[in-house]
């Protein structure tokens, strides 16, 4: 995995899903996030290449809204933003 052009070898877990079914389905404590699911959902449909990222994630490799991270598995790279 590379985080803001910075090469970092961990172990991730993506979950792909289906923006607008996702939001139908998915509930989640209002004060959780700082916007209503259905705005990420939104976004995720607007950019299919985004990638919605833990708070954990972002603390740790210091990423921000726009950067770049890419993953790669199987031989196969997918940028990520």
């Amino acid at each position: 995995m590379t985080v803001a052009g910075e090469g970092v070898s961990q172990r991730a877990y993506l979950m792909g899903i289906v923006p607008n079914e996702f939001a139908q389905v998915a509930w989640i404590r209002p004060d959780l996030l700082p916007h209503h699911i259905n705005v990420y959902a939104n976004l995720l449909t607007e950019n299919p290449m985004a990638a919605i990222l833990s708070r954990n994630f972002e603390a740790k490799y210091n990423v921000k809204p726009g950067d770049l991270v890419s993953v790669s598995w199987a031989s196969r790279d997918r940028s990520l933003w």
